[in-house]
């Protein structure tokens, strides 16, 4: 059995026991538990699954939502409880119900906003165990994956809840986009399209998420449980220069000035060259040509003048 499996059992999750979820978690995050810093679980209940995250990632905060106060266990240092609405973008005053549960407004309930305000945190796992309904589901998944770092998971659970069997009508309102419905189109075409998006918002879901696996529990005909990963950021490398000291400036002057002398060598070097390089042999034609070409004027007037003198 793995390690995830028998945490779950433990604990008592339906994640362990009649959904079957843990043996595809643990086949997806095993190599990475030990590095996990961050994960947001929607949905607390009593916390049985809280529990089984804190031992599975043991150096991780494990972060979790409800709007139940029904959470069982005693506090631990690496749990976070908090108290938001996720089915509003914003803050909301009045009580309502859901489903079968009645849910007072005391001081109010916080949206999403609010939420994304005050834990403003990159999260390796988000994990959607919500309300299942359609317009939650959406809603969470439009507005939280920003939050997932880059190349985390996000998952997305209870999709059973998407099929047409009557039992799963409470879960729907008149008009809903299929949550399921709408993850099969989008890796179909490549493209978000849900009525409880805003353009920017299915934009960013394009764009960044790189795969969507959609698995269905051989445990239940319905069961159905949804991975997206977030797109990897560029890597960027960071050079860091070391401060320089004083032997090392020692050095650097060292080699400036020897990198100095040679230089004004090669530069005397090259006036030397030029200087050699002065057309001097063509000016020793000219001059001899000169004298040449003296004696051979004087020697033709040398013999004009005694054919004069005979005439």
């Amino acid at each position: 059995m793995e390690e995830l499996t028998r945490l779950g059992l433990k604990y008592g999750t339906d994640k362990a026991t009649h959904h079957g979820y843990t043996k595809h978690y643990h086949e997806r995050f095993k190599d990475i538990r030990m590095d996990v810093k961050n994960v947001l679980e929607i949905g607390t209940a009593k916390g049985a699954s809280i529990q089984m995250w804190k031992d599975y990632f043991p150096n991780a905060m494990i972060y979790t939502i409800d709007i139940r106060d029904i959470y069982e266990y005693p506090e631990h240092p690496r749990i976070v409880l908090c108290r938001y609405n996720f089915g509003k973008r914003e803050d909301s005053e009045s009580s309502f119900t859901h489903h079968e549960y009645k849910y007072p407004a005391k001081d109010g309930f916080k949206g999403i906003n609010t939420f994304l305000k005050e834990l403003p945190i990159e999260f390796d796992i988000i994990i959607d165990d919500g309300s299942h309904m359609m317009k939650d589901q959406q809603l969470t998944l439009a507005m939280l994956f920003e939050q997932v770092k880059s190349g985390g998971i996000y998952v997305l659970e209870d999709l059973t809840t998407s099929h047409d069997k009557g039992i799963y009508d409470r879960y729907k309102v008149k008009g809903d986009t299929n949550s399921l419905a709408m993850l099969n189109k989008f890796n179909e075409t490549g493209k978000f399209e849900s009525v409880h998006m805003i353009k920017e918002e299915m934009d960013y879901l394009n764009e960044n998420i790189t795969y969507c696996e959609i698995l269905q529990m051989p445990i239940s005909s319905q069961a159905t449980l949804a991975f997206m990963g977030k797109k990897e950021a560029a890597s960027i490398v960071k050079i860091e220069i070391e401060e320089p000291t004083a032997f090392s400036k020692h050095i650097d002057s060292l080699i400036l000035e020897e990198t100095y002398k040679e230089a004004v060598l090669s530069s005397k070097e090259e006036v030397v060259e030029e200087t050699v390089e002065e057309p001097v042999v063509e000016v020793v034609e000219e001059v001899v040509e000169e004298v040449v070409e003296e004696p051979e004027m004087m020697e033709e007037e040398s013999a004009e003048i005694p054919e004069k003198k005979k005439g």
